[in-house]
């Protein structure tokens, strides 16, 4: 009988320790799932400080009519081989900042939203292009539109006579990549911001595409970032809504 006894209650005890492993095995993607969601929404303590404290002083100038926030998107206005031609036309003159930093993430920009990034500035109209450096796996298109979410209403709070202009993700990869799926779902969340005078939506994602979903020849050679071509693009499909969103104020 004690032989029997023992053999139970070690298989018992084996019994239990793989239980116990196979709770920890199923609750670590839940651990895992609440931790990028949080990253969509927290904002970065301190993001860029270099680039950070730049802006600031460029947010010293007054008149600034119109403010860009992103990632390196929105960065490359400033690049000659990139956006620079297309910005000197249609935003220079309006004395528009661009915040775009390479890289940022909803929470980066959220960071130095928190950061006081906008304290001191009255302009007319915020375009805001950010949410392609949130895709990857696991998390959701909803967590996404959460993060963009949260940098309107970021915005709206410490500039409520702003308008601001959220714009689609614009397409990334070829016509069959996965992101081309995910982005849809984001911009589709996105869209239900718009509420046809503070908030403005404009997906212009259809400008760089052909019928097929891929790239029209020249305009995003990495597969991410438009070439000259592209900026002008982007420009001519938003400058009618921009202009309408600044004559309001």
């Amino acid at each position: 009988m004690a032989f029997f006894k023992g053999r139970t209650m070690n298989f018992a005890r084996a019994f239990s320790i793989v239980c116990c492993f196979t709770l920890i095995i199923l609750a670590e993607p839940t651990t895992q799932t609440v931790d990028l969601q949080a990253w969509c929404i927290t904002p970065t303590i301190n993001p860029n400080p270099a680039r950070h404290a730049e802006f600031r002083e460029r947010a010293k100038a007054k008149n600034i009519q119109l403010v860009f926030l992103g990632d390196s998107i929105t960065d490359a206005w400033r690049s000659p081989d990139r956006g620079l031609k297309v910005w000197e036309k249609h935003y220079a003159p309006l004395n528009a900042a661009n915040f775009g930093i390479s890289a940022e993430t909803t929470a980066d920009t959220l960071g130095h939203i928190e950061g006081g990034l906008l304290d001191g500035l009255n302009p007319k109209v915020v375009v805001l292009l950010i949410g392609t450096n949130n895709l990857g796996g696991g998390v959701h298109s909803d967590w996404i539109a959460a993060g963009v979410e949260k940098i309107v209403k970021a915005v709206r709070g410490r500039l409520p006579n702003t308008r601001v202009l959220v714009l689609g993700i614009f397409p990334r990869g070829n016509a069959t990549n996965e992101f081309r799926w995910r982005i849809k779902q984001v911009n589709g969340f996105l869209s239900k911001l718009d509420d046809g005078d503070h908030v403005r939506f404009l997906d212009i994602g259809e400008k760089f595409v052909d019928d097929k979903g891929e790239y029209l020849e020249g305009l995003f050679p990495d597969n991410l970032h438009p070439t000259t071509h592209g900026y002008e693009i982007w420009s001519d499909a938003m400058q009618p809504l921009v202009e309408e969103m600044m004559g309001k104020v």
